[in-house]
């Protein structure tokens, strides 16, 4: 079995940079990819939106202008990923040809002076128009943000996911966040021993490990990881669960045909991650079982899983169903949870489904690097492919069933969205 996962090799430099490569030898390309571990957890109380405002203005404050900065990268025939923020980190990316190291070498003095030693003295005003513009496209209706907050405030309260929908922050949030508070969150958070490169691609690790020692990143600069907090294992139940919202009043009467259904819930991270992955394909195959195929009542509904490093979010979602089923919706998404308890065949067939799975790795170096920045923003770990599948054998039918506890009426934020 190729483990690609498994081959990674490790150096972490004097100043806590950590670099992972795997050599994948006779390719003539590299892909490379910057992990800053931090993100929107980090924004201070008032500020949401901070870690993702500094992520649109890294590529807007060094000696070359963003178009310029796309072009080398377009000229080489690669290409450049300026930015993305999540909950625990913030990515970013470039992937080029190998033939000539003085390439590669401008790229890493491009991204080094963009993740090391940025002034954010230009476009702080118009990058904050532009994320409005971002927040309006996420939320054209203000009843949705609105409706996705209710959410986050009901399942999350006391966590900093209650504060905000996104990383985009609110629209208060976003108006607040100053010139310096961008440059302390910048300062703090955009420092080597908060970073690793990820690399995959044709070469070793002594080359690239050179190419870095050469660059900003082998700079000494004041700072420290991000420390992980403890995991959260005890829920209480909600105060609220289950909701009707008309949108008549925000849509005018006549204009939907159809209802929509979101139900939500968390379940510990003390647990299995593969037994949530077993039990999501179980649910999904009853879900459309029943719900489109034996009653027709909508053309796509499925459930989802999150992890969100110190609990897990499992979600189930239908865009559109059936007007006749308003009433009924929500306990016929029940009576799917609960009919797992006796689907022993089942649980056996999708368990050895993802087992074989595990085997059928066909990856690129760009699917491999993504897969592994993942992994250590939320696990601070590369997980090999035989660990994961190793995870899957060790389920049992009776971790299915001791989840279907976290997913019970009482403990899942549901709302029906109707005309």
């Amino acid at each position: 079995m190729w483990d690609p996962n498994a081959g990674f090799e490790s150096v972490t430099l004097p100043n806590g940079l950590t670099i992972h490569a795997l050599n994948l030898p006779g390719r003539p390309f590299e892909d490379f990819g910057f992990l800053i571990n931090s993100g929107s957890q980090q924004d201070l109380v008032g500020l949401e939106g901070t870690a993702h405002f500094v992520e649109h203005l890294v590529s807007c404050n060094t000696g070359m202008e963003k178009d310029d900065i796309k072009s080398f990268f377009d000229d080489c025939g690669g290409d450049v990923y300026l930015g993305g923020t999540g909950s625990f980190c913030t990515k970013y990316n470039f992937f080029l040809p190998i033939n000539d190291m003085s390439i590669i070498s401008k790229a890493f003095s491009i991204f080094g002076e963009m993740l090391i030693s940025s002034n954010f003295k230009k476009y702080v005003e118009r990058e904050r128009s532009v994320i409005f513009e971002e927040f309006n496209r996420k939320y054209p209706l203000s009843f949705k943000f609105d409706i996705e907050l209710k959410e986050r405030k009901a399942l999350y309260k006391g966590c900093w996911l209650e504060r905000s929908t996104s990383p985009f922050g609110t629209v208060d949030s976003i108006k607040k966040i100053s010139q310096n508070d961008l440059q302390s969150f910048y300062d703090n958070h955009y420092t080597p021993a908060n970073m690793d490169i990820v690399c995959v691609g044709g070469m070793t690790l002594l080359e690239i490990e050179k190419i870095v020692l050469e660059s900003h990143f082998a700079k000494d600069k004041a700072g420290i990881r991000t420390s992980i907090q403890n995991e959260i294992i005890n829920f209480t139940e909600l105060s609220e669960n289950f909701q009707y919202f008309d949108l008549s009043p925000y849509l005018g009467k006549g204009i939907l045909k159809t209802a929509s259904y979101r139900s939500a819930a968390k379940i510990p991270c003390n647990v299995n991650e593969k037994s949530i992955d077993i039990l999501n394909v179980m649910l999904n195959k009853i879900l459309n079982n029943e719900i489109r195929e034996r009653y027709s009542l909508t053309y796509y509904i499925s459930s989802s899983w999150n992890n969100f490093r110190y609990f897990n979010n499992f979600n189930i979602n239908c865009e559109a169903f059936n007007l006749t089923a308003l009433d009924e919706m929500n306990d016929m998404v029940s009576y799917c949870i609960e009919s797992i308890y006796k689907r022993n065949e089942l649980f056996e067939q999708t368990k050895k489904c993802l087992i074989a799975k595990c085997f059928m790795v066909d990856k690129t170096a760009k699917d491999i690097c993504s897969i592994v920045m993942n992994d250590i923003c939320l696990y601070k770990k590369i997980i090999s492919i035989e660990e994961d599948k190793n995870n899957i054998e060790r389920v049992e039918m009776s971790d299915i069933i001791d989840l279907l506890k976290w997913l019970t009426p009482e403990r899942r934020w549901t709302i029906i969205t109707h005309p």
